[in-house]
């Protein structure tokens, strides 16, 4: 689940009593929040403690863009991959988190798909016997492909 702020709690709500409710109510639930236009440190801190709780993350966005790579980054949790030969040839297909594919050895591109953006490492050597290990990570609001 997502929630979407623009503010800290101004209802007379309990940041602290909300996490224990929602860790203790038995509710598979992962909740991640994002603080639209929120500059308030101590609700960011008490927004990505319930976050952190839950499982989730807590992303900052100060404008139009911002929201939309955290909704992406808050909502993606599968990133399927091409491996391309030299030639540009489709040679594996996958999800990143599989075992891998077996290549002979070579160079090769690789392209992640992140919701709507592709990342890619336009050359990866595979040499015979070695394993080529790349790892989707999330920096800020994006994602990136780590060696």
């Amino acid at each position: 689940m997502v929630l979407i702020t623009d503010g800290e709690e101004s209802c007379g709500g309990d940041f602290g009593a909300a996490t224990n409710a929602l860790t203790q109510s038995g509710i598979d639930l992962r909740l991640s929040i994002v603080g639209f236009t929120l500059t308030d440190q101590k609700a960011r801190q008490e927004l990505g403690a319930i976050a952190k709780a839950t499982g989730g993350s807590y992303y900052s966005a100060d404008d139009g863009g911002a929201l939309t790579r955290a909704l992406v980054a808050a909502t993606i949790s599968r990133f399927p991959y091409s491996v391309i030969s030299a030639s540009g040839a489709i040679v594996a297909r996958g999800e990143a988190g599989d075992q891998g594919q077996e290549l002979p050895p070579g160079d090769y591109k690789l392209v992640v798909q992140a919701g709507d953006e592709p990342l890619v490492i336009d050359r990866i050597p595979v040499a015979p016997g070695r394993d080529a290990t790349v790892r989707v990570v999330r920096k800020g609001d994006r994602f990136a492909l780590d060696r």
